[in-house]
């Protein structure tokens, strides 16, 4: 007799996993006065051990957020003073805890380190600023992993990343 897993154990066997998500980008705390929302790109990269419920995942994000803008009154007229877009460019590592550790939905919390390259560009009364620091940052997410089969997996998360700056 032959014994073959089945389909739900082949997937708990992958170890390296690669991705691409999305989504948007809130402001919050003294950010959200000067920026509006936005949106995030990222690239990830996790090694599950099988069996295990600890994933180490790696990402690189891409977020834009364009900023509120300034206005003057001159003669009754608004005028628009000031323009700024913001971008930020972080590289993150984490270890991320399934909760359940097999099925077609596993919820996750994962914690993490990383740096962050904070950019902006300012558009004020005619002349352009460009400034850019790189910071360092955590972050933490709760999400939940779907999977699809033994090799699509969608997930949903929400993250909230803190960068440390002298602002």
């Amino acid at each position: 007799a032959e014994t073959r897993p089945a389909a739900a154990q082949f997937e708990s066997a992958r170890m390296l996993h690669f991705g691409l998500g999305g989504g948007v980008t809130v402001p919050v705390n003294h950010v959200k006065d000067t920026l509006k929302q936005g949106y995030v790109l990222q690239g990830v990269v996790s090694l599950t051990l099988p069996g295990s419920p600890f994933a180490l995942r790696g990402t690189a994000n891409y977020q834009k957020l364009d900023g509120k803008d300034v206005f003057s009154t001159t003669g009754g007229v608004n005028n628009r003073t000031s323009n700024t877009t913001g971008t930020i460019i972080s590289g993150l590592g984490n270890l991320s805890v399934f909760l359940l550790n097999k099925g077609l939905v596993r919820p996750y919390v994962s914690a993490g380190l990383g740096a962050f390259r904070v950019g902006s560009n300012t558009l004020a009364n005619g002349v352009e600023t460009t400034d850019s620091k790189i910071h360092f940052g955590i972050n933490a997410a709760a999400g939940s992993e779907f999977h699809f089969g033994s090799s699509v997996t969608a997930y949903i998360e929400a993250r909230l990343d803190n960068i440390y700056t002298n602002d």
